[in-house]
């Protein structure tokens, strides 16, 4: 949501450089669109998602977005004092690499939201999919970690 994308026609002059966010909180509209109404979040995931934007979800690379590169992750924890484990570590990349591969996804101009309850022809599978096993994988290990 917060990538601008591309133009349907890069000769055409004055494009809308807003980000797909910008342009549909502007419209005024009575019900918010579907890409707005983002599905609730796994209660496990929050943590996890608010350490990868402290972090900064991605960094910028020759094309575009990129995952965090394990550098910048390891200058992160050093530079704030905060120790993560190496699973939490691998947790924040994986997501980042998430993150990354969907702001690349989303500059296409018809590009949809990736949430999960969409039409599965509609929505970036790979997106979901990798979301889904990283949650999963979570939960399981809590689970085993549970008293």
């Amino acid at each position: 949501m917060h990538s601008v994308p591309d133009p349907k026609d890069r000769k055409r002059g004055g494009e809308d450089r807003r980000t797909r966010r910008q342009r549909l909180d502007s419209a005024e509209r009575d019900t918010p669109p579907p890409e707005l109404d983002m599905p609730p979040l796994e209660p496990e995931a929050a943590p996890y998602l608010d350490l990868l934007f402290e972090v900064g979800p991605t960094e910028p690379g020759e094309y575009g977005h990129r995952a965090l590169s394990w550098r910048e992750l390891e200058s992160w924890q050093r530079q704030t004092g905060q120790r993560l484990m190496s699973a939490e570590v691998r947790m924040i990349r994986r997501l980042s690499a998430v993150y990354a591969s969907a702001a690349q996804e989303m500059r296409a101009h018809d590009a949809m939201a990736p949430w999960p309850d969409r039409d599965p022809v509609e929505r970036s599978v790979s997106v979901d999919s990798s979301l889904e096993n990283l949650f999963a994988a979570l939960s399981k290990r809590q689970d085993r970690n549970a008293p």
